[in-house]
């Protein structure tokens, strides 16, 4: 994973100005309650970027932790919650290697921020780390996107076979149980 993104971060919300974060939150938002989630419950927003949908989930209510592994992508996070007020925690860290004190009811990858990854096993130790810090009747979202459309279903739910298989929680009676506690959302 690349983590120069000093320059790209200056032109980052001028090249994302199509995308409608506001409905993108609220997306995210109903899925919580489809899913029986704990609304306005506290959120790590995984690869945050400029802070934009932060910006919206601390708007509707929940208490935010927003991780980006670029600082120069954090500043600008950090003037925009300078300038609404918002009670957001921005943490720069590699999600790769994500560390927190404690656990959270939700955790959010929008947009195409897996697409970073560089292999499998980089997949792999973002979907360990997010189970270990989401609470057990928490809810996982991510978003993978490919070539400009959502992952097909089938390679989601061939990812989180590959994932649930390799952290030992696949067994044949345990397979439901295992996709309900992790809702992996394409749209």
């Amino acid at each position: 994973m690349n983590s120069s993104y000093g320059i790209f971060a200056e032109f980052y919300d001028t090249l994302t100005g199509n995308i409608d974060y506001r409905r993108r939150a609220e997306f995210f938002d109903s899925a919580v309650k489809r899913f029986g989630g704990k609304t306005q419950g506290l959120l790590l927003d995984l690869a945050c970027g400029t802070g934009s949908l932060s910006e919206e989930f601390d708007e509707l209510g929940y208490d935010v932790i927003a991780v980006d592994i670029s600082p120069e992508m954090l500043g600008t996070a950090m003037n925009k919650k300078f300038e609404s007020g918002r009670n957001i925690q921005y943490v720069c860290q590699d999600m790769r290697n994500l560390e927190l004190y404690g656990n959270v009811d939700i955790t959010i990858c929008a947009l195409d921020s897996l697409n970073h990854l560089d292999s499998i096993d980089d997949i792999n130790k973002v979907f360990s780390k997010v189970y270990t810090f989401t609470e057990p009747d928490g809810l996982i979202q991510m978003m993978y996107i490919v070539c400009g459309r959502t992952l097909a279903v089938t390679a989601v739910f061939k990812l989180i076979w590959i994932f649930l298989y390799r952290m030992r929680m696949i067994h044949t009676a345990d397979i439901a149980k295992a996709f309900m506690r992790m809702h992996i959302l394409w749209r």
